[in-house]
């Protein structure tokens, strides 16, 4: 979740050491989701879609958030329900 600098770099490293497994991401923006879309990355952004961070995380085996700190309480608070506790 969240594909700026910080979780852009962790999603190409994930890409390039493991080019089979399933990634979905969010973006703030449509243009940065349409921009990972056509780079073949299953994406969706939060301006358009307030589904977007419990469509990315649901079935997930791992969840990693790249997002400021100031927001990691909201967003957790909103994946909460969606998260699998096993």
């Amino acid at each position: 979740m969240g594909t700026g600098s910080m979780g852009g770099a962790i999603l190409a490293g994930l890409r390039a050491g493991a080019p089979d497994v399933r990634v979905r991401v969010t973006t703030r923006s449509e243009a940065s989701a349409a921009a990972l879309r056509a780079d073949g990355v299953e994406a969706r952004a939060v301006e358009h879609d307030s589904d977007a961070n419990a469509w990315a995380v649901s079935g997930a085996g791992v969840v990693v958030l790249g997002v400021k700190p100031a927001q990691i309480v909201a967003v957790l608070g909103e994946l909460a329900p969606t998260l699998d506790p096993a």
